[in-house]
């Protein structure tokens, strides 16, 4: 049977390709073919790899079963698709039958794939949408039959085949397989070098080259643990053996890789729901994601700076690392893709589906030059097999979130929600908004990135929009904490990951990654009602707003570490904390405080600074007249 599955696997993952290329080349088909076929594709490439890991005989079994009845399901719903519609919803027996199958097997290989968590979730909801007319209070509904929660969820377009699954049928995919050609083509182990080669010999290099370099490979991956496994297996043995403490080194590469997830353009796939959630254009979320974004890695790696300065650690030695010079001449084409694709998307302006073609062939074709003799037809089909693999992540959390989601809409769930938060923070909105992160981080722990800002997208954002948010801030906000629930305890994945490699307590990872990754829970607070730093309103006040940010990021830098020119003591480190806030913030009075806060600091520092080597200088010379 393995043996089968290995001839045949390459089979599959080469036409789950080819669809998803050819429909984006040539026009996705009606919305249930295109996301039911693209799930089809998703089951039967998880069923394979389960069926070649089955322990027993009884396991393989059961996994082949249920893949034909999941495959089942799928055909017999695009063979009879026209024949429901023109039956009005009325469903027969067997309409149930191949619904309450898909909706087991969906979350089946979501299990799976992706462990309990989010199969578990699904079924609390599912259990939700038939016993409503027993709940107390806000929990209450009338309750649905069977029948109408299979047409809900099976037949109809808000359920399993809803807005998730057609962004991941649609975008996400080509994304993937984008990601899967950029390893194979030496365009990723190129970041790296870039990254190294520009910031390794400086202090605290490869930390330095772990935030640098995750930033660019997260800008196309999208994947926080992906990036640990990625980056972090290089950067992280580095940082410790210059001096890092172990849980410092993986705290340092959990939060440089989750800072992939909200680095325009990809973010982690979220962005390209969120656009067809708010029905913007792409380019949109880009540019409101960008100065948040920059003011997030800004912090990281200055507080990756002041630690190698409070520390005493230094970079590496020259002999070690490649010149960037040599590297850029040898390799200049391989930014190629990156620059292609944030110049189609946000310059050009075309759909993400347009630029993912565009962006495959340029990279196809740079793989080709760089490396002529190792990136043939077989590489490129074991890139094609990586990122089906890859994909199981992003189909079957897509899937199962359909199915909270369309329980969701169904009952009214959300709108009950929205109300409970308001009522409960008693008309405050900074109490709102403590309660919606609060409640953004418990519903993002354990899962994905964009499974995770789905559910909050329909049970938190609502909330904010109500108090008068502006929709796309709403979502931005619940975005941010969806994905900070990767790094904060005690279900922190990116930081587990990081920990494992670092061989270091996670818990201890994770409680200094949520440190490091403090201006991730204070910009979202500043951004809902200050457009200028959603990349919005003229130029002058944007760049503005860019400037003070930066410049406020390397304080709260400072005041997280306890080092600015010099050893911060408490009341510095409180001042230069407040000068942060102050100078991200968009109001003129509050940069005004801020930079004359930040002045006040490194003036008084700068004092100390001078006093304190004053001081050390009358000491060596009285040791020479001693020694004299």
């Amino acid at each position: 049977m393995g043996k089968a599955i290995d001839l045949f696997f390459p089979v599959v993952a080469v036409a789950m390709a080819g669809f998803h290329f050819y429909t984006a080349s040539m026009g996705v088909l009606t919305a249930m073919l295109q996301r039911s076929i693209h799930l089809g594709f998703g089951l039967t490439v998880a069923y394979m790899l389960a069926i070649k890991k089955a322990k027993s005989p009884v396991d393989r079994m059961a996994a082949i079963l249920t893949w034909i009845l999941g495959v089942g399901s799928i055909v017999y719903l695009d063979l009879n698709l026209y024949s429901l519609v023109e039956r009005f919803g009325i469903l027969e027996t067997q309409d149930i039958f191949w619904g309450l199958v898909i909706i087991v097997v969906v979350l089946d290989v979501t299990r799976r794939v992706l462990g309990w968590m989010l199969p578990l979730i699904g079924v609390v909801f599912l259990v939700y949408a038939f016993a409503g007319s027993v709940m107390p209070g806000m929990l209450h509904h009338r309750g649905y039959d069977l029948s109408r929660v299979i047409f809900h969820l099976y037949l109809s377009t808000e359920g399993i085949f809803g807005i998730p699954l057609g962004v991941s049928a649609n975008f996400i995919f080509l994304f993937i397989l984008m990601g899967g050609f950029l390893a194979s083509s030496g365009v990723g182990d190129f970041y790296i070098k870039v990254a190294n080669a520009a910031f390794g010999k400086a202090r605290g290099g490869p930390a330095k080259v772990s935030v640098f370099g995750s930033a660019l490979f997260g800008t196309i991956s999208g994947s926080a643990v992906g990036n640990v496994v990625t980056t972090g297996s290089i950067t992280i043995p580095l940082m410790r053996r210059l001096g890092y403490s172990p849980v410092f080194a993986g705290a340092v590469e959990a939060v440089a890789s989750t800072g992939g997830q909200i680095m325009p353009p990809v973010m982690g796939a979220a962005a390209f729901v969120m656009a067809e959630l708010l029905n913007v254009p792409y380019y949109v979320i880009v540019k409101a994601a960008f100065i948040p974004a920059v003011i997030y890695f800004v912090s990281v790696f200055m507080s990756v700076h002041f630690e190698a300065v409070k520390v005493g650690i230094q970079g590496l030695d020259t002999e070690d690392l490649p010149d960037l010079g040599q590297v850029m001449r040898s390799r200049w084409y391989f930014l190629l893709p990156l620059f292609l694709l944030i110049g189609l998307l946000v310059i050009v302006k075309w759909t993400p589906m347009r630029v993912g073609v565009y962006t495959i062939i340029c990279i196809l074709v740079v793989g080709f030059l760089g490396a002529r003799e190792r990136f043939g037809l077989k590489t490129i089909v074991r890139s094609m097999e990586s990122s089906a693999r890859v994909a199981l992540v992003v189909v079957t959390s897509c899937a199962t979130a359909g199915i909270v989601i369309g329980v969701i809409t169904l009952t009214g769930l959300g709108l009950k929600f929205s109300s409970v938060m308001i009522a409960a923070a008693g008309g405050s909105v900074p109490l709102m908004l403590v309660l919606i992160m609060i409640s953004c981080i418990i519903l993002g722990m354990g899962l994905s990135t964009t499974p995770a800002y789905l559910i909050l997208a329909v049970l938190a954002a609502p909330a904010l929009i109500r108090l008068g948010v502006p929709e796309i801030a709403a979502h931005l906000f619940i975005f941010y904490f969806g994905c900070l629930s990767l790094i904060t305890p005690p279900i922190a994945t990116a930081a587990y990951a990081a920990a494992g490699i670092a061989d270091a307590d996670p818990l201890r990872v994770g409680l200094t990654a949520s440190r490091l990754a403090l201006s991730a829970f204070l910009v979202p607070y500043l951004f809902l009602y200050n457009p200028p730093l959603l990349f919005q309103g003229n130029v002058f006040t944007i760049l503005i707003s860019l400037f003070t940010g930066i410049v406020g990021a390397i304080a709260l830098s400072g005041a997280i570490i306890g080092w600015f020119l010099t050893s911060a003591v408490l009341w510095e480190r409180v001042v230069l904390f407040a000068s942060a806030i102050g100078l991200i913030d968009a109001g003129h009075l509050t940069n005004y405080l801020g930079l004359a806060g930040l002045l006040a600091v490194g003036l008084w520092q700068y004092r100390k600074k001078v006093r304190t080597a004053a001081l050390a200088a009358e000491s060596q010379k009285e040791e020479f007249a001693e020694r004299s």
